[in-house]
């Protein structure tokens, strides 16, 4: 019997809600580490410790990318709940709400940052 012992994975390609589902999860953690990196930045800034560096704007804009994409994927999560967009085509059209809402939201962000 040569049969595998599990299913090769990098041949299985996974639906985008369900990649979107785990990076919700991710972005979960990194949001407070978001947070907490702002926090510390801005104090550093306002003390004199830093000047406001290229890689500080990069992580400026990557940690409000993060919070973003939590807030609004959060809210898709709790419309599931409610029983809204739960079938199949309602979870891909709802994930990609989520990455053009995200989108647009650090767009905004941008002109109100400028």
């Amino acid at each position: 019997m040569n049969r595998p012992l599990s299913p090769r994975l990098g041949r299985y390609r996974f639906p985008l809600a369900v990649m979107v589902s785990g990076l919700h999860r991710v972005t979960g953690l990194a949001a407070v580490a978001a947070l907490l990196g702002w926090a510390a930045l801005l104090y550093r800034v306002r003390h004199g410790g830093v000047e406001a560096s290229t890689l500080a704007l990069a992580l400026w804009w990557l940690g409000a990318g993060v919070v973003f994409f939590h807030f609004v994927n959060g809210a898709r999560l709790l419309a599931m709940d409610m029983g809204i967009a739960t079938e199949r085509k309602g979870q891909q059209v709802g994930a990609w709400m989520v990455l053009a809402t995200t989108a647009c939201a650090l767009l905004v962000w941008w002109g109100v940052a400028a």
